[in-house]
């Protein structure tokens, strides 16, 4: 009885921490007028949830997420632009190339998707790199891209599993993907990627420049 009320505790402490961290990253959101302040609430929260998969607890919540804002703002907005350029040119390339109905165009037009799903892989590890590892600014562009493709079983399931929860959101339980959408991908998202940071280390791969924190 004593390991069942134990374990509810604990889950309602982690629901209650993750409604908490959702809630920053809205307001801080906001208070960048949503497209200068998403992307650093977005990292700020990976690197709250990355302290809490790999073990790290009772640290100041508020504090940790307003440190990592502040600091990495202009930097990550930066980015932001890169994959912005990247995804629109994209899009508009693969809107183009499905006007026309010859064949090149059609097969062409199937490149732009798989060239989709790749930054959609890079997009998926770039905040949970980001947080963790000391990199040159252009390795945090490949380096997401390297570890996605390297590991396919895990990049399909954070994929899909995170893609899953929010069609539940939107079909079931739209209040809930509100209150914590932000903070549960997250977390998900780096408690899958947290399984690999081991084989990504400063001895191992100290020649391509990956420097754990």
């Amino acid at each position: 009885m004593d390991t069942i009320v134990n374990n509810y505790y604990n889950f309602a402490v982690r629901v209650t921490k993750l409604l908490y961290l959702n809630f920053l990253w809205i307001i801080f959101t906001l208070l960048g007028l949503v497209f200068l302040g998403l992307l650093p609430s977005t990292t700020a929260v990976f690197s709250v949830t990355r302290k809490w998969t790999t073990g790290e607890e009772g640290f100041p919540i508020f504090k940790t997420f307003w440190n990592v804002y502040k600091k990495e703002f202009i930097k990550v907005n930066l980015y932001g632009v890169v994959f912005g350029v990247i995804g629109y040119l994209l899009l508009v390339s693969y809107r183009i190339l499905r006007t026309q109905i010859t064949l090149p165009y059609l097969i062409a037009s199937y490149i732009v998707i798989g060239l989709l799903l790749i930054f959609l892989i890079g997009l998926t590890y770039f905040f949970p790199i980001y947080v963790h590892f000391n990199l040159k600014n252009k390795d945090y562009l490949t380096w997401p891209l390297i570890i996605g493709i390297n590991h396919p079983v895990l990049t399909f399931v954070l994929v899909g599993g995170v893609g899953f929860l929010h069609y539940l959101g939107i079909q079931y339980m739209p209040g809930v993907l509100l209150f914590l959408g932000a903070s549960l991908t997250a977390y998900v998202i780096s408690w899958g990627v947290s399984k690999i940071y081991p084989l990504y280390t400063q001895k191992d791969y100290e020649s391509e420049g990956v420097l754990e924190n």
